[in-house]
């Protein structure tokens, strides 16, 4: 998969495809080499499919998550894993996911073998966070970072060492710890941002010592499937409301300061291509990890300066179009990419 000319199709393919599946990482990746973009939306796919299985909570969830991890590292389709996915696939990002499956899972049966092994493993880290119950009762901070860890920091890892196939990395080690922390921070403003739409559904990620802090109990936020209407993000006047915008700005404050390692992360990322070639791989690893970090930056800034915006169903889409246009022009740029980071810091 090293030939670009050769793999044109594939790229096509997969690009087209990447929009079904997601609505963000493809405009952040645009600038990526075809070969490495084909290679992050591999990734990106074989993880979403574990989130169908893992969001849908099958009585056998460890079995299929096991299946589908088993499946990568012998490069076996696994018919079950396709039947599972297609039908219970329920919002446009899952059913796309679903609908590409069989062609992603050909092109990784087609990728080099460290590639094939970091997007196995990557996946496999991640079932430990998928499977463990306590995740679904959230006691402390640490319980939601140990979580977030799982499900975003290692992807976070994973996506670090596919960079390193392209790019030189001399201190791997210290960048794939700044990678899963910056995982943490885009999955914590993924909860942030969904966290109406979550506490609608039953899903409940606030540590219980938040809520203790400001007096609330989890029935105070939400009854099974339905919002609480009497008391939350209904009536102005609650006094149960006004403590609920604080959580949700000690959220925000919370991801920030993750997000302040994510930018380490993204000003460390080496500008030296490991290989001679006319395609930049720095510049495109560089746009996509700050697009995404300017984002959730500025998600995290809106919310906590308005925490009402929860109420309503908040698309970053706008924001990435913005800094999509924005970061191509300043990505070897550390001081502008840090004061436009700066400008959207949290100030107490």
């Amino acid at each position: 998969m090293s030939d670009l000319i050769a793999n044109h199709e594939i790229y096509n393919s997969v690009r087209r495809a990447s929009f079904d599946i997601s609505m963000m990482y493809p405009l952040a990746a645009g600038k990526m080499p075809e070969d490495l973009y084909i290679k992050v939306f591999t990734l990106y796919e074989m993880l979403r499919v574990a989130d169908i299985i893992e969001d849908n909570k099958p009585h056998n969830k460890e079995e299929l998550l096991r299946t589908h991890s088993k499946s990568l590292y012998e490069e076996r389709i696994n018919s079950d894993i396709d039947r599972f996915i297609t039908t219970n696939a329920s919002n446009n990002q899952e059913k796309g996911a679903a609908k590409h499956y069989t062609m992603f899972f050909d092109i990784f049966t087609k990728l080099p073998d460290k590639t094939k092994e970091i997007i196995a493993s990557t996946n496999n880290a991640m079932i430990p966070g998928m499977i463990n119950e306590s995740y679904n009762n959230i006691q402390t901070w640490n319980q939601q970072s140990e979580y977030a860890g799982y499900v975003a920091g290692e992807v976070g890892i994973g996506l670090t060492r596919l960079f390193a196939e392209h790019i030189i990395m001399n201190n791997i080690e210290s960048m794939l710890y700044k990678g899963y922390l910056q995982g943490i921070a885009l999955q914590k403003i993924h909860m942030l941002k969904d966290l109406r739409a979550d506490i609608s559904e039953g899903k409940n990620y606030i540590p219980e010592e938040l809520l203790k802090y400001h007096n609330l109990k989890r029935e105070d936020l939400f009854t099974v499937h339905k919002i609480d209407k009497d008391e939350l993000f209904q009536n102005p006047n609650s006094e149960k409301l006004k403590r609920q915008y604080n959580i949700i700005r000690d959220i925000a404050s919370n991801a920030q300061n993750f997000l302040t390692t994510g930018l380490e992360y993204v000003l460390d990322i080496p500008l030296y291509e490991k290989h001679d070639t006319k395609y930049s791989y720095a510049k495109g690893i560089r746009i996509f990890t700050s697009s995404l970090l300017l984002v959730a930056q500025e998600i995290s800034y809106n919310i906590y300066n308005k925490p009402e915006l929860t109420e309503d169903k908040y698309s970053p889409k706008s924001l990435l179009i913005k800094y999509g246009a924005l970061v191509p022009l300043i990505w070897k740029d550390d001081k502008k990419i840090t004061s436009i980071f700066k400008s959207k810091t949290i100030e107490k």
